[in-house]
């Protein structure tokens, strides 16, 4: 994860060195202290629990060399309610390496109504899909609060499909 370590030194400590000891300046010193490992792995990168897990742990022991302060967000899904296995995986700290942090997990909710909806009910739509991710939620939250207690949760978007905008 050495480019990993680069990006991140590029970008909070004013440049980094390459591997032949060559420094590259970039002049930018911006405080990162939060930092989401890949975003809708479901979807995007299409990874399997223990995937994602050794993805995360290395770009987190990479960026923690640089900035030991940085704390990381985990999974990110966009349908936390169809992949169960990925907190069951993720939260159990014997998957991860000894010293791993799990600051945060995140997940989203999207509002996406059929396509025999229209305008004037799809807010509705918007509403019904809440209560049924209010489910997740606790589910989400019995796995989190059993595997990672110490783990914090975050919902990273709530949003209405395009069309109800």
């Amino acid at each position: 994860m050495a480019t990993t370590t680069a990006a991140f030194s590029w970008y909070t400590q004013g440049g980094f060195s390459d591997e032949f000891g060559k420094r590259h300046e970039s002049g930018y010193h911006y405080s990162i202290p939060y930092w989401e490992v890949l975003n809708e792995i479901e979807f995007e990168h299409k990874m399997t629990p223990e995937t994602y897990t050794k993805i995360y742990d290395a770009v987190v022991e990479s960026i923690r060399r640089v900035a030991p302060q940085t704390k990381f967000v985990g999974l990110a899904l966009a349908q936390p309610s169809s992949h169960p296995e990925q907190f069951e995986y993720f939260l159990n700290p014997k998957n991860h390496k000894p010293g791993i942090p799990l600051d945060f997990i995140s997940y989203h909710f999207y509002a996406v109504p059929t396509g025999d909806q229209n305008t004037a009910i799809q807010p509705y739509t918007f509403f019904a899909y809440a209560d049924g991710f209010l489910s997740t939620v606790r589910y989400v939250e019995t796995i989190r609060k059993r595997l990672s207690p110490e783990t914090r949760p975050r919902l990273t978007r709530l949003e209405p499909s395009p069309q109800m905008t």
